[in-house]
């Protein structure tokens, strides 16, 4: 399963010195707690969950999606894009970095499904990646050792 950790590391510099002979306690401020967001701020990674689904017995999925690259792209390029899956097969990626993910699982007996796919997505500065920018095709299916109908195999896209 990909794991992604976003590590902020806060910094203070103590102040020093002597000054004025007050040896009480000096007054501290809390500052207010601001809004919370559950969007990731832009250039933060944040994950595209693919769901893979099929309505009969799969051995092989392989899918493309489609992505704006003025949104940003996903980390790692061809076969080395950050994408990981709990699926009961061989997984391959390939980020061609021109706003293309190919993602393929393949095993000699059918896969498990529903399964999801997860991949890490860097925003551009000042965008944001929703579900709806991103256009998906299941390109073919191996079903009984045969090509199949793409058609048996749904594919989803969830901007984590």
């Amino acid at each position: 399963m990909l794991a992604l950790a976003v590590l902020i590391a806060l910094a203070g510099c103590g102040g020093g010195g002597g000054g004025g002979g007050n040896d009480g306690p000096k007054p501290t401020t809390t500052p207010a707690p601001g809004p919370t967001t559950t969007a990731s701020p832009a250039g933060t990674p944040l994950v595209v969950a693919f769901t893979v689904t099929a309505t009969a017995p799969l051995e092989a999925v392989q899918l493309t999606a489609f992505y704006p690259t003025a949104k940003g792209g996903f980390v790692g390029s061809g076969d080395r894009v950050t994408c990981g899956t709990p699926a009961n097969g061989t997984f391959t990626q390939n980020d061609r970095d021109d706003g293309t993910l190919i993602l393929s699982v393949a095993s000699a007996t059918p896969l498990t499904f529903p399964f999801q796919i997860r991949c890490a997505f860097a925003v551009t500065p000042g965008s944001q990646l929703v579900s709806s920018d991103i256009s998906l095709m299941v390109d073919e299916v191996t079903r009984n050792g045969a090509a199949g109908n793409p058609a048996t195999a749904v594919i989803t896209a969830a901007v984590l």
